[in-house]
């Protein structure tokens, strides 16, 4: 599944708020433009500006494994993170 140009998913960058509980995916492209989509991870903490400064990283729960994904700053250079966006009609 691809979620760029998906109308019910919104990215979200570091500079922005997303409540702990939130259901996030991550996209990753490669060299190839080939899309992996991961997810859905349950985010552990509030999803916010400081949270990714000074090497910092969130956790990420995967509802499928069980497996703990961290994400820092770096983490945005091949991944874009989405969300439902609940907004749409």
């Amino acid at each position: 599944m691809k979620l760029h140009g998906n109308k019910f998913f919104k990215s979200v960058s570091s500079n922005e708020f997303v409540e702990k509980g939130t259901l996030i995916w991550a996209e990753t492209t490669n060299v190839r433009n080939d899309h992996s989509c991961e997810g859905p991870f349950f985010l552990l903490q509030d999803w916010n500006p400081k949270a990714f400064e000074s090497k910092k990283s969130l956790g990420l729960l995967s509802t499928e494994s069980g497996v703990v994904l961290f994400v820092n700053s770096y983490s945005f250079l091949f991944t874009t993170f989405y969300i439902l966006d609940l907004d749409k009609k």
